[in-house]
């Protein structure tokens, strides 16, 4: 009965000692969360910050040219401030423009709307 519980408890501590290693970026499920989900902002040009709350490394891809994400990526969990900065817009007519925030295995989109030119 001594040599089976000393067997079973070395197994759990080696199991315990393997589990977590230095190569394990993050252990855990993928998370990634965004403080809100859209904005409008007016038809100049501007900034609009963005909160990223993660466990992973990330990436921000905005998927129309007239946005950019700064900064558009990381490498440690944790959160972050993502600015966009847009052009104005010209036309007579509102647009929109989905930035995709993906870390992992997990992705959020994000809308930014930009009002019409007066």
């Amino acid at each position: 009965m001594k040599t089976l519980t000393k067997g079973l408890l070395s197994l759990l501590c080696l199991t315990a000692m393997t589990a977590c290693s230095e190569d394990d970026p993050a252990p855990g499920p993928d998370s990634m969360h965004l403080y809100t989900t859209e904005a409008t902002v007016d038809a100049d040009a501007g900034e609009q910050a963005v909160t990223l709350f993660t466990n992973r490394s990330w990436t921000v891809s905005p998927q129309n040219d007239w946005v950019t994400a700064t900064p558009s990526s990381g490498t440690d969990k944790g959160i972050y401030e993502v600015t966009l900065s847009y052009t104005a817009n010209p036309d007579p007519t509102p647009r929109s423009c989905e930035v995709i925030f993906a870390g992992g295995t997990y992705k959020v989109t994000y809308t930014l709307t930009q009002k019409a030119r007066q």
